[in-house]
């Protein structure tokens, strides 16, 4: 009787195999998709390159407008073919996702090789770099983290720093970064990305929350806010203490891990053209702490931040086709 006849339970193991394909396997070899030169120049470009943050405050926060040297002549991120394909370096390596290589390179200036462990593209990733509006949202998670690595590489009196690796998505839930600094003491800086193509004061806080106090959930200084007075997002927040803090090989008691949440410094990260750059924007920020100086806000302008994020965008994917992954 053909094996097509039989009952299934006595279909050979093989036929059954052979009925529906297959995946192929994954290649085994891992693929070099930045070297560790192009690394290390990316790296010493971002910090060569940005502004230290002020050590005085505006009138509601410490208000830190990113701007790039240029030669000496500051200017807004732009479309300069050398910043792109840095930016899609650091991207990429902070993609990948492996904490040690970047917490090497930022503290002690050790690059490697970044590499695809099974030369090819998680779906998910491929996803994001091939969709324009979801890698734009992506790009401004991954620059802002390396923006605060640079910014604090160069504090003095840091001796180490890390920064919670960016999500994999933008649309993953969850605190949007937190960066810990160790030196006398370790302390504790909450993140939240917010960008735009346009006006980003809806982003930052709300009507009710600049007028009243009364916090709306999805905006920066509203959910800063919330996690100050209502415990909102602890939970996550206490799994990025202990993440980073392994990334420095520290460990925390309970004690030690709640008093760094307790005392922690916000920066509301911005991302968006620098023509809507202002102060003022986050009006409201005075609400959350009187600690004038653990109130920052970070804004990454540009001359045109959805240009800056396309021709990203098709410079990381000429790499990727470049090491033969696409």
């Amino acid at each position: 009787m053909p094996s097509s006849k039989l009952p299934k339970s006595l279909v050979p193991a093989s036929a059954k195999k052979s009925a529906k394909q297959l995946p192929l396997p994954l290649p085994t070899a891992p693929i070099i998709i930045v070297t560790d030169d192009e690394l290390a120049n990316a790296w010493k470009w971002i910090v060569s390159e940005i502004n230290e943050r002020p050590d005085q405050c505006d009138k509601y926060c410490v208000y830190d407008r990113k701007v790039w040297e240029n030669g000496g002549n500051p200017i807004p991120l732009d479309t300069t073919p050398g910043v792109l394909t840095h930016l899609a370096r650091l991207y990429l390596t902070s993609q990948v996702r492996y904490a040690p290589l970047i917490r090497d390179l930022v503290n002690d200036g050790r690059s490697q090789n970044v590499m695809l462990p099974t030369g090819q593209i998680d779906p998910d990733i491929r996803g994001v770099i091939f969709d324009e509006k979801r890698f734009r949202h992506a790009l401004s998670e991954h620059l802002a983290f390396w923006t605060s690595l640079a910014t604090f590489s160069k504090k003095p009196t840091t001796s180490k720093f890390m920064c919670s690796l960016p999500n994999v998505q933008p649309e993953d839930k969850g605190p949007d970064g937190l960066l810990m600094a160790v030196g006398s003491a370790p302390s504790v800086e909450i993140h939240s990305v917010k960008s735009s193509t346009d006006n980003p004061r809806p982003l930052i806080s709300s009507a009710g929350f600049r007028k009243s106090g009364t916090a709306s959930p999805k905006k920066q200084l509203d959910d800063f806010w919330r996690k100050a007075n209502q415990a909102f997002g602890l939970i996550r927040l206490g799994d990025l203490v202990d993440n980073v803090g392994a990334y420095l090989e520290l460990t925390f008691s309970q004690e030690v891990r709640a008093a760094l949440l307790g005392d922690c410094a916000y920066n509301a990260v911005v991302v968006a053209d620098d023509q809507f750059s202002a102060p003022d924007l986050f009006e409201g920020y005075e609400r959350i702490t009187n600690d004038v100086m653990k109130r920052i806000a970070t804004y990454i302008g540009s001359r045109n931040w959805k240009e800056v994020a396309t021709e990203t965008q098709r410079i990381v994917q000429e790499i990727l086709r470049g090491a033969g992954v696409l």
